[in-house]
């Protein structure tokens, strides 16, 4: 629990704590000119010899591959940023195994604050069923915009990064990234590992079916040092930044595939990302507010 900041009390009028938080930063890719707030694509490549074989749509209708429009849309738009890899098995025999590959985007006129923060998203990972996916999304925070994260210890990225796969074929779904001065790859295990339920919207346990083609909230949530990653509410790893190993930069999109081997029209949409401060703040409760009125009307006549 966050302790409330304490001002000067007045009487004994009763409090409550609640979170204030104002809106720092907003996209939603309506306009269709999201490019010009984004960066180029950041390229995580196994195989540099091998070239980048993917794609980033900065205005991309994902009505096209039957997603309806995001949660936190208003209007019922469906306009978003979609992000794709190993489109084709791009392999050089004898150069390298695989092809594993990533790409990520950061803001180009944003930075975090050096407080408390909150980033989410609206992130669709579509699979078209033929087979099991590894392909990951992933939001991140603290990014300095150089680099993007790729399992198998590819690439750590920068910053501090999360990313959760389509299906729950991998033997682990679920990672945490840090960059530098870390540079770690953190397995968190399958979505059989988190009971049915818990993460609300996606089916976990047993059947491990993961979160594909619908939509889910990604969320990263900085209070206090603690770093929490969540879906749809749940919250899935919880990391200590109280030392302040990541500071500064900005929020991170990205998608990756660590192998080479072609789910054709496996997409990744991302929309509706926000990110407020978190400022804990004391409100009075409804019927403190008439008792501090009174009491402010005490005074007066006392003086």
């Amino acid at each position: 629990m966050i302790k409330p900041l304490y001002g000067v009390a007045v009487a004994a009028v009763a409090v409550t704590a609640s979170s204030a938080s104002a809106q720092l930063f907003t996209e939603d890719w309506d306009d269709g000119l999201g490019a010009a707030r984004w960066s180029a694509p950041i390229v995580a490549l196994e195989c540099p010899a091998c070239g980048f074989d993917g794609n980033v749509d900065y205005a991309f209708d994902y009505s096209s591959i039957g997603a309806p429009s995001a949660p936190g849309s208003i209007g019922g738009t469906t306009t978003g940023i979609m992000m794709e890899t190993n489109t084709t098995v791009n392999r050089i025999e004898g150069v390298a195994p695989f092809q594993g590959e990533g790409v990520g985007v950061v803001p180009t006129a944003f930075n975090l604050p050096a407080g408390d923060f909150i980033f989410t998203a609206d992130v669709f990972m579509f699979w078209n069923g033929g087979g099991g996916s590894t392909e990951y999304a992933g939001i991140g925070a603290f990014s300095g915009g150089t680099a993007t994260p790729v399992r198998f210890n590819i690439d750590n990225g920068d910053g501090l990064n999360w990313h959760a796969d389509t299906d729950g074929d991998s033997g682990t779904d679920l990672f945490r990234f840090e960059g530098a001065p870390n540079n770690l790859e953190t397995g968190l295990g399958g979505y059989e590992d988190i009971p049915d339920g818990s993460i609300p919207g996606v089916v976990t346990g047993p059947s491990k079916v993961g979160p594909f083609n619908q939509w889910v909230e990604m969320k990263i949530e900085s209070i206090a040092g603690q770093v929490s990653f969540s879906m749809n509410g749940f919250v899935i790893d919880t990391f200590d930044n109280s030392g302040g190993a990541f500071s500064g930069g900005s929020v991170h999109l990205s998608q990756s595939d660590p192998f080479d081997s072609v789910n054709a029209d496996d997409i990744f949409g991302f929309s509706n990302v926000t990110v407020f401060d978190n400022i804990n703040v004391v409100v009075p409760e409804p019927a403190s507010v008439a008792l501090l009125g009174l009491g402010g009307l005490a005074m007066l006549r006392r003086r």
